[in-house]
């Protein structure tokens, strides 16, 4: 997880869902169980720090370059 200081804009699950190829319900699933670092703003109000998004997608580059399978459900 990053420091938390940046100029980019924090995402919603939609946008982070954008840039993943899947749906804001399945960024909220994956923050859930811990695959996706979350900031949590209010009860209801969770973002994505862009960073953390990225390290998320290296790290499956990363497992799928090394052989493993790489799931995307």
């Amino acid at each position: 997880m990053t420091d938390g200081v940046s100029d980019e804009p924090l995402l919603t699950y939609a946008a982070a869902g954008e840039r993943l190829g899947v749906s804001a319900k399945v960024v909220a699933n994956m923050t859930r169980c811990g695959d996706l670092p979350r900031v949590v703003l209010s009860p209801r109000k969770h973002r994505i720090v862009p960073a953390d998004l990225r390290a998320f997608i290296a790290a499956r580059y990363r497992r799928e370059e090394a052989g493993y399978a790489v799931s995307t459900q």
